[in-house]
């Protein structure tokens, strides 16, 4: 159930408005890390769904988030330890950026799409197929 949550935090949490409920998605998904879940795939999910809302804040200053990447970076499971060092790697390159992030243009608005001119009757692969 707390992987199902996690997603949904990580999909859907990344749009709310309100940039203060992001943050305390942050936070509540940072406390839940430390239950002691029986498979380390859950702590995986949480790990993944932090980041992407992390992200979606531009990785503003959060304690207890950093707790669980320091925590977590030296795990001795692989895909724990990954994850970890992908979102500080990210964060770093998020913090070097000036003032342009990297999700800056994510996700792509409708006049945008029109302007950037996408084919979306895939026309270019008439040869092809």
């Amino acid at each position: 159930m707390m992987r199902v949550i996690a997603w949904i935090f990580g999909e859907y949490g990344t749009t709310h408005p309100d940039l203060g409920t992001r943050e305390k998605i942050v936070s509540r998904l940072s406390d839940s890390t430390y239950r002691g879940w029986e498979d380390h795939y859950t702590v995986v999910w949480i790990i993944s769904a932090i980041t992407k809302v992390h992200f979606s804040l531009n990785f503003q200053p959060n304690t207890k988030a950093a707790k669980v990447f320091r925590d977590f970076s030296n795990s001795k499971n692989l895909d724990i330890q990954q994850r970890c060092v992908e979102y500080i790697r990210l964060q770093k390159q998020v913090q070097l950026s000036t003032n342009q992030f990297l999700n800056e243009k994510t996700p792509m608005t409708d006049e945008a799409v029109v302007e950037e001119g996408f084919d979306f009757s895939l026309s270019f692969l008439d040869n092809f197929v």
